[in-house]
């Protein structure tokens, strides 16, 4: 099915959740300056203790539940960047004991990556709310809009590919958006996902590509033929530890023809940085991404500055039985000559940098890696 025919498929889906969005739903976007709830984060060298005195000044905010509440959370960035790293790292009242006294009692900075990695995209409750906020055209959070994917696509169809068809493994592939545009240009698609609701509905809309339900970190490609492009985009590389990052790159490169090429999209450092020194939130919602049920959810940011790494915290309060679950993200952050060293190593070569893939979004950019010959 081609975009434009997808696009009208969407609208009527969507409606409920544009609706959402607008009445002040989970997914409503934090208006106030990060300038000025964060005047360090734009200086990843800047002293980070800020951070720290901002959570500590939000403190009764946090623990007093009678406090007015503030604007409801911005989308998530950890929950965006990497189905593949679906580590389950979910406490639950039932399955862990947690109560509303573990919130009070809760660590005030977690060690990075100690209380998990991410959260759990391979759940098939998890994985269907996500998935209608990949379809949703209200924001750019979990899936870019169409009008940005299309320019993207035709990016890289024109200025990497000249064009020609080719063989391409689409790492994280979500519900299929990009192999559904590019296979419309006429490429040959394989798009690997841990997620079990985006991988069924990209076979049931890109019948003409390939879709493998697998932790990309794992997959077996051995069975492909070699393809001429990879793709890590949307600042996946960044939700995983450098040591899974590096397998990734190793098996995309081994996936590669000689020549072939890996487009990387990462977040900058001080993208990742600003995500670890927001202020701590609450919101409520009558359903959302955590749960088809009333809940109330506390989010918590924090930078680590000896690992550069930002850590997230989402604390769910179901409103009908105030059972708690936790889930934490965390994300790597790196500096430009850390990601050109990790492309190096797993054996690309002629690495150029671009603003984007063809349209600009803050806080990422793009990478276009050969694989030596």
């Amino acid at each position: 099915m081609q975009p434009a025919a997808r696009e009208r498929e969407l609208a009527a889906e969507n409606r409920e959740t544009r609706r959402n969005h607008e009445e002040g739903g989970p997914w409503k976007q934090d208006h106030r300056d990060p300038d000025e709830q964060h005047p360090a984060a734009d200086d990843p060298d800047a002293d980070t203790a800020g951070c720290a005195r901002d959570r500590l000044d939000h403190a009764s905010e946090v623990c007093n539940p009678r406090a007015k509440p503030a604007d409801p959370v911005d989308y998530p960035r950890t929950l965006r960047c990497s189905p593949e790293a679906a580590i389950c790292n979910t406490d639950t009242a039932a399955g862990n004991g947690l109560k509303l006294s573990h919130l009070a009692e809760r660590s005030p900075a977690p060690t990075p990556w100690s209380e998990g990695e991410k959260i759990p995209w391979h759940e098939p409750g998890f994985s269907r709310r996500m998935l209608a906020e990949h379809l949703s055209q209200a924001h750019d959070r979990a899936s870019r809009r169409f009008e940005i994917l299309d320019g993207q696509v035709a990016w890289i169809h024109e200025q990497i590919l000249a064009g020609q068809p080719a063989p391409i493994l689409d790492l994280g592939c979500g519900p299929g958006l990009y192999a559904e545009r590019l296979v419309g240009l006429g490429h040959q698609v394989v798009g690997v996902d841990i997620s079990p609701a985006s991988i069924a509905h990209a076979r049931e809309h890109v019948g003409e590509a390939t879709f493998v339900e697998a932790d990309i970190r794992q997959v077996e490609l051995a069975g492909f033929d070699s393809f001429s492009l990879a793709l890590l985009l949307f600042g996946e590389a960044n939700s995983f530890r450098r040591r899974d990052l590096e397998t990734i790159l190793s098996n995309a490169a081994a996936a590669l023809e000689p020549g072939g090429v890996l487009i990387l999209e990462p977040h900058s450092f001080e993208a990742v940085h600003r995500i670890g020194c927001q202020s701590p939130t609450w919101y409520s919602a009558p359903h959302g991404l955590f749960a088809d049920e009333p809940y109330t959810c506390l989010h918590e940011s924090f930078w680590d500055d000896a690992s550069a790494t930002a850590t997230e915290r989402w604390w769910i309060i179901d409103s009908n039985t105030a059972e708690v679950t936790r889930h934490v993200g965390t994300l790597q952050a790196y500096r430009e000559d850390d990601y050109r060293l990790l492309l190096e190593n797993a054996g690309f070569q002629s690495i150029a940098q671009h603003d984007g893939l063809g349209v600009l979004q803050e806080g990422l950019f793009a990478l276009v890696a050969k694989k030596a010959s």
